[in-house]
């Protein structure tokens, strides 16, 4: 996983968070779950409008990924935070569906 002391990690998450995006989301099956509000998102209920890809070089070689969450039906903005393990996992099928869906070819902005 990531390492919270990371500066380029925290300074994303609080650059996002300056610009409105207050909320956490975590991903619960196939669902987006935001913790303050205690709500299940579906698929169509939310887009991702940011993605910040950041490398973790050392033992677990992964990649660690921010995305930034828009739902106008609930009126909220937020971050979720994604971890994969390099050529091993991948992206969940409900994030891969919103990425390829508004960004054909997957190029996220990549951060060494």
């Amino acid at each position: 996983m990531y390492q919270a002391s990371n500066p380029r990690i925290i300074n994303t998450i609080v650059d996002l968070q300056s610009r409105g995006f207050y909320y956490d989301f975590c991903l619960v099956k196939d669902k987006l779950f935001c913790a303050q509000k205690n709500n299940f998102l579906r698929e169509d209920e939310f887009n991702i409008i940011e993605m910040y890809s950041f490398q973790c070089h050392g033992k677990l070689r992964s990649e660690t990924v921010i995305y930034g969450i828009e739902c106008l039906q609930y009126y909220m903005k937020g971050i979720l935070l994604n971890s994969i393990k390099k050529h091993t996992e991948e992206l969940p099928s409900i994030v891969m569906k919103k990425i390829s869906r508004f960004w054909p070819k997957y190029e996220p902005i990549l951060i060494d």
